[in-house]
C-alpha cells in the first residue's frame, strides 16, 4: 500500500488464495494495483520488467535457486532485490520467553518453517553474491490483546487451525500464557526487522 499510495505500479505475487483475496479486497480501490496468482520461482511476469523485487516474511518458502534465476530474468538492468521479515525476539522478556515455549510445545512444524533458518551469511552470499548487498536491522514492536495474539497464532502456518485434534489445548495453552503476562489487557511482541538487499549476479 506504501508503494500504491507513491504512485507506483505494484505486482503483487501471491499463491495462497485466502490471501491474495484479502489483498485484492484491501487494495481494489488503487488502479496500479495487479494481483497475480503465482509463485516466485514462476511469476509470470515479462522479461525485464521490473525494477524492483520485495518478499516480505516469504523468502523462508523460496526455492532459492529457482528463484534467483526467476529473479533475474523479470528485473531490469541494474534492479533491486529486497528481502525482509520481522524476526520474533525469543528471549527479550519473560513474556517472550513463555511464548516461545508454547510455539514450541504446539506447533506442528515450527522448527521447518521457521525463517530464523535461513539467515546463515553463506545463503546472502550464495543468491546475491558475496559482498553485493546490505544488510539492516531495526527495532519494532507489536502490543496485541488476546484476540490479536490469536489472530497471530493462527495466522502462523506451524499452528494447529481450528477442526485439528491439538486446537483446543493449544488455545487453553495460549490464554494462560497471555493471562500470565498481559498489562492492561495486551502483551508486547519484540521484533528485529532484518532487510537484506542488493542486485543479483
Amino acid at each position: 500500500e506504501p508503494f500504491l499510495k507513491m504512485n507506483l505500479t505494484v505486482y503483487a505475487v501471491e499463491p495462497n488464495t485466502e490471501m491474495r483475496l484479502a489483498a485484492e479486497d484491501l487494495l481494489k480501490n488503487y488502479k496500479n494495483f495487479n494481483s497475480v496468482d503465482a509463485t516466485a520461482e514462476n511469476t509470470g511476469l515479462k522479461d525485464q520488467s521490473v525494477d524492483v523485487i520485495i518478499a516480505g516474511q516469504a523468502f523462508h518458502w523460496f526455492d532459492r535457486e529457482k528463484t534467483k534465476q526467476e529473479f533475474k530474468r523479470i528485473l531490469k538492468p541494474g534492479g533491486y532485490v529486497v528481502l525482509l521479515w520481522n524476526d520474533r525476539q525469543t528471549d527479550s522478556s519473560d513474556f517472550s520467553r513463555s511464548y516461545e515455549d508454547f510455539l514450541q510445545a504446539c506447533g506442528t512444524d515450527y522448527k521447518a518453517v521457521n525463517h530464523k533458518n535461513v539467515q546463515e551469511k553463506e545463503i546472502f552470499d550464495s543468491f546475491f553474491g558475496e559482498g553485493n548487498y546490505t544488510e539492516k536491522w531495526f527495532y519494532n514492536y507489536q502490543d496485541v490483546d488476546l484476540t490479536g495474539l490469536k489472530g497471530r497464532v493462527l495466522s502462523s502456518s506451524y499452528m494447529p487451525n481450528e477442526g485439528h485434534t491439538d486446537y483446543e489445548y493449544m488455545m487453553y495453552c495460549l490464554k494462560k500464557v497471555f493471562a500470565r503476562y498481559q498489562q492492561n489487557n495486551t502483551v508486547r511482541l519484540d521484533y528485529d526487522t532484518k532487510i537484506y538487499y542488493g542486485k543479483l549476479h
